[in-house]
């Protein structure tokens, strides 16, 4: 079952550190004393960290890594040299702290539970993915020798801004004097622009991805090796490689061949980011959920499908605009399914559906709703008929669950 408490919401009532700040002191600090690279961004900042925990072991380096949210369980937030974390060692961490951890939200309490396994594992490195904005983040606490920015476009307005330069300040707020803020190589010129001038003022070493490597056999490599992830994922990794070959110069590092770095990247699996599934038909399984991550979707379904339709199972939050999701997608689905995924916080499927008949938006041959979402997907699996899944990341998390519940 999808375990509801992963899900608390971004909120103005939460988003604020007074209350980690007490937490992580009376724990004695457990997010310092060890090397730290905090990652931000609207989009990948995930897929960063699982490519930058690939590259750093290569080193032999043990690596900790905090990503968010997870698909199966909440262990996966937590991972020593990219294994998760298991209940029971969560469960005996928290045993000493619970009355520490009380006042805090679940991810505040998640990432205080990341920092002291990192400390207690005596990890090398700590990889650390922000969960919203970035300046008011619980993992901002840190201090990060590295910080990067690997997307930025509209989401979290009620607590970020109305603008791209507000949430690209609230981003930026990660940033640390003296040391190196990549940021992706595609951002608004408005934001280039601040960037430059908060990193003046504020004594950082800003540093642009390129759109493509300056060496062209690497840029040929890269693309060899990874044919089918698109352009969104080839400026992720170009942003992976670049800030990871930065920091071993600067710690004075000996930096693996690029092409023992490629290798280590493509034994990176990704759970829920345009997750490939055969079933003799494909299915795609995408956590997009805003307007950004849908336009990279669409773009990876032109490289690698293009010209074919789909049946498609969306479902998105409340808070979110679905005809902006749906809008890039028009053309490409010829069945729309909608289904309850996390009815606390979720668009209902019947409003959605209302919705999609008042507007008439869309050319779908068909609109239904799934009531009975495991027998759905048990059924198009023994039809060996595909699906695409996307609108949200939770859905994504509850597809793939009931997926491998129904594998024998």
């Amino acid at each position: 079952m999808l375990d509801f408490q992963k899900f608390d919401v971004a909120s103005k009532e939460f988003y604020k550190l007074d209350a980690m700040e007490k937490a992580l002191e009376a724990l004695g600090q457990p997010q310092l004393g060890r090397p730290t690279i905090l990652v931000t961004g609207t989009n990948a900042k995930g897929s960063l960290c699982y490519y930058l925990t690939a590259l750093f072991r290569l080193l032999g380096w043990k690596v900790g890594t905090f990503v968010s949210p997870h698909v199966y369980e909440r262990g996966e937030r937590i991972q020593i040299d990219l294994r998760s974390s298991t209940e029971d060692e969560l469960s005996k961490w928290e045993v000493d702290v619970r009355e520490i951890l009380e006042p805090l939200s679940f991810f505040e309490r998640m990432t205080a539970l990341a920092f002291l396994r990192f400390r207690e594992e005596k990890v090398d490195v700590q990889i650390v993915e922000v969960g919203v904005g970035g300046r008011l983040d619980a993992t901002n606490l840190c201090a990060p020798d590295l910080s990067i920015l690997t997307s930025l476009s509209y989401d979290h307005q009620n607590l970020l801004g109305d603008t791209l330069l507000e949430i690209a300040q609230e981003k930026f707020g990660i940033a640390r004097p003296g040391k190196p803020f990549w940021c992706a190589a595609e951002l608004p010129l408005v934001v280039t622009k601040g960037l430059k001038i908060w990193a003046k003022d504020l004594g950082v070493e800003l540093r642009h991805c390129p759109r493509e490597f300056a060496q062209m056999d690497w840029e040929s490599e890269l693309r060899r090796s990874f044919p089918l992830v698109g352009e969104h994922q080839w400026r992720n990794l170009r942003l992976a490689i670049l800030s990871f070959q930065d920091w071993c110069q600067r710690a004075q590092v000996s930096t693996p061949q690029f092409s023992d770095q490629l290798k280590a990247l493509a034994s990176v699996s990704i759970p829920g980011r345009m997750e490939l599934k055969s079933y003799r038909e494909k299915w795609i399984i995408d956590g997009g959920h805003n307007e950004e991550a849908i336009e990279a979707l669409s773009r990876f379904l032109d490289q690698n499908f293009e010209g074919q339709s789909f049946d498609a199972l969306f479902g998105c939050m409340k808070d979110k605009d679905w005809r902006k999701l749906l809008g890039p997608m028009r053309g490409r689905i010829r069945n729309l399914y909608l289904t309850s995924f996390f009815p606390e916080r979720e668009m209902s499927p019947i409003l959605l559906m209302e919705s999609l008949k008042l507007s008439k938006a869309g050319n779908f041959d068909s609109v239904e709703q799934v009531l009975e979402l495991s027998k759905f997907l048990k059924q198009r699996k023994l039809e060996s008929r595909g699906l695409l899944v996307f609108g949200s990341f939770y859905l994504a998390g509850k597809v793939l669950t009931e997926l491998r519940e129904l594998e024998p």
